[in-house]
C-alpha cells in the first residue's frame, strides 16, 4: 500500500499534507492582540483591518512594526501611504526605526503593485506590507478615463465599479499567483504578510460597508474590526488614553470571533490590555467570582453580571475585589495608565 501510495503521489504531482510546513506567524508584540489573532499575523497571507475613522487601525499596525523591529533586527516593513498622512515624528514616537521602514514612491496604485509590491514578493525580502488604505487606491484607468461624454450618474457608477474590479484582480494575483518578468509567484510561498487597512461607510440602507468590493473579504485570511469604545481620558485638557475594541471576524489560520479591549496611552505611546485572562482565571480559582453556563460572571463584590469583555469595568468599580486579587495596576496597565485607574478606584 505504501509503494502504491507513493507512486500515486508521484504520478499526480501531489504531496502529503504532513509535508506542508506549519504556518509561521509574526507576533504583534501586543499580548492581547496576539491572543485574539491566535499567535499573530500569518506569513504568506492577507489580512484586512477595518473600522470607522480614527479608530486606531493605522496606529495598531505601526506599533506592530515597531515591536517587530525591536524583537528582530532583520525585520523589514513596507508602509504604503496612499492617504499621504504618514508622519515620521509620530512613527518615531511609537518606536519605529525609520531606517528599516520602506516608503514606496508611486503615482497610481497600478505602479505600487507592478513596480513595488510584486517585485518585493519575488525577491522575498520584506516581512510585512501595510497598505493604508484601500479607499484611497487610485488606479490609472480610474484617473485617466475620458468622462466628457458620460453623465454625472455614469461617472459616479463607473468610479464605484472600477475600484472593486481592480481589487478583485489584485486579490486574485496575490493569493492565486501571478507572473512577473517570467517569475511565477504566490504570496503563500513567501514570508510576507500583507495588511490592508480599510474604512467603514454607510450604504443607502444604513448598513456598514467597506470600499473595494467583496474580493478582499473572501481572499483575506484574517479580518479584524477595530472601533473606539468609551471616552477619552484627559489630564488638564490633554488626552492621556483611549480605549479600543478589537474583534477578529474571520481567521482561517486560528480561532475566529475572539475579541478584546485595549487602552492606548498617549503618554507611553503603547497599548495595554484592559482584559487579562490570567486575572479572570485567578478570580475563578479563588472562588471570588462564579461563571454561569452561558458565560456570565457574577460576584458578591459587584452588582449585576457581565461577560468577559465587561469584567474589567466591574473590577475597576470593586476595590475590595482588586485587593483580594492582589493586582498591581502599574504592572497590569503600565506606568501612567495604572495610576489614573487607582485614583478612580480609590475615589469610589
Amino acid at each position: 500500500m505504501s509503494k502504491e501510495f507513493d507512486s500515486l503521489i508521484k504520478d499526480l504531482g501531489c504531496k502529503k499534507a504532513s509535508d506542508v510546513p506549519d504556518c509561521e506567524k509574526i507576533p504583534t508584540g501586543i499580548s492581547e492582540l496576539d491572543r485574539v489573532l491566535s499567535g499573530g499575523l500569518p506569513r504568506g497571507h492577507v489580512s484586512e483591518w477595518f473600522g470607522s475613522p480614527s479608530s486606531h487601525k493605522t496606529t495598531v499596525l505601526l506599533k506592530t512594526i515597531a515591536n517587530c523591529q525591536k524583537n528582530d533586527p532583520n525585520f523589514i516593513a513596507l508602509f504604503c501611504d496612499n492617504e499621504g498622512t504618514f508622519d515620521r515624528q509620530w512613527a518615531k514616537a511609537n518606536g519605529i526605526d525609520l531606517d528599516r521602514l520602506l516608503l514606496p514612491e508611486y503615482d497610481f496604485a497600478d505602479d505600487l503593485f507592478d513596480k513595488n509590491i510584486y517585485p518585493i514578493l519575488v525577491k522575498n525580502v520584506v516581512d510585512l506590507i501595510v497598505i493604508d488604505s484601500v479607499a484611497t487606491l487610485n488606479f490609472k484607468r480610474l484617473a485617466s478615463r475620458d468622462t466628457s461624454k458620460e453623465s454625472e450618474r455614469d461617472v459616479t457608477m463607473n468610479t464605484r465599479l472600477e475600484r472593486p474590479t481592480r481589487m478583485t484582480d489584485i486579490c486574485n494575483d496575490l493569493t492565486g499567483g501571478f507572473t512577473w518578468k517570467k517569475n511565477y509567484i504566490k504570496l503563500g510561498n513567501t514570508k510576507t504578510h500583507i495588511a490592508f487597512i480599510n474604512h467603514l461607510k454607510k450604504d443607502m440602507q444604513g448598513r456598514d460597508k467597506s470600499p473595494g468590493g467583496e474580493a478582499l473579504k473572501f481572499r483575506a485570511s484574517i479580518r479584524v474590526k477595530v472601533r473606539l469604545t468609551g471616552k477619552k481620558e484627559f489630564d488638564e485638557g490633554s488626552p492621556i488614553s483611549q480605549n479600543i475594541f478589537v474583534k477578529v471576524l474571520k481567521n482561517k489560520v486560528g480561532i475566529p470571533f475572539l475579541e478584546t479591549e485595549l487602552k492606548y496611552s498617549w503618554e507611553k505611546n503603547d497599548y495595554f490590555p484592559l482584559l487579562d485572562y490570567a486575572v479572570i482565571q485567578k478570580a475563578l480559582d479563588m472562588k471570588l467570582v462564579e461563571k454561569s453556563a452561558n458565560g456570565f460572571f457574577k460576584s458578591e463584590y459587584f452588582k449585576g453580571s457581565c461577560k468577559e469583555i465587561g469584567f474589567f469595568k466591574k473590577l475597576q468599580s470593586s476595590p475590595e475585589l482588586v485587593e483580594k486579587l492582589g493586582i498591581d495596576y502599574k504592572d497590569y496597565f503600565g506606568e501612567g495608565v495604572g495610576e489614573s485607574v487607582i485614583e478612580e478606584t480609590e475615589g469610589e
